[in-house]
């Protein structure tokens, strides 16, 4: 006879296999993506011009667009995506990655992989509009990019990886104060 636990153990291993054929699957895409592209070297990054009408992402080294972003807004683009290579925010999501595959049927990690991706984005935007480009431009940049491919998820940190309207509003507000910081300390007591 079987029992529970070991139905339930297949259904986890069978989970786990899915995963990780998904982020095996996103390797192979995006290598088919980088052998039929364009390169540049550029010291700190790679440049991949794509033939193909892909939304801007890294991996790692590598800096992946599609041809038309490449004349259309390479400056912009091009500096939100090293950003993402200064920051290493690659090696967080191919761990990320690694630990929903074990833990696949939690969605709090679901969630936190989400979030982290949201983080990463939030930090590249911050950094390209503290480098001097226009606020407004940027925003209108994201908003024309919110629709777009998605072959790669698994691995890569993408330009349009969350919500645009969180990442415009991220890039609207303030920073607090030290006070206001403080105050927050004497209502944790």
């Amino acid at each position: 006879p079987i029992s529970w636990f070991s139905i339930l153990v297949a259904v986890y291993w069978l989970g786990v296999a899915a995963m990780l054929l998904r982020f095996v699957g996103s390797f192979v895409s995006l290598n088919r993506l980088l052998r039929k592209s364009r390169k540049i070297d550029s010291g700190e990054y790679r440049l991949i011009i794509s033939p193909e009408n892909v939304v801007p992402f890294i991996f790692f080294r590598y800096i992946v667009l599609s041809e038309k972003d490449y004349r259309e807004n390479p400056t912009e683009v091009i500096l939100h995506e090293k950003m993402h290579i200064r920051k290493k925010h690659n090696i967080d999501v191919v761990f990320s990655e690694l630990f929903l595959a074990a833990h696949w049927f939690n969605p709090m990690v679901w969630l936190m992989c989400r979030d982290l991706r949201e983080i990463h984005e939030y930090e590249a935007d911050s950094a390209v509009i503290d480098a001097g480009v226009e606020a407004q431009k940027y925003q209108l940049l994201l908003v024309k990019k919110a629709v777009g491919e998605r072959r790669f998820t698994s691995v890569v940190n993408s330009f349009n990886q969350t919500k645009i309207k969180n990442r415009i509003t991220m890039m609207l507000k303030t920073e607090s104060s030290g006070w206001a910081r403080l105050k927050v300390l004497f209502v944790v007591p």
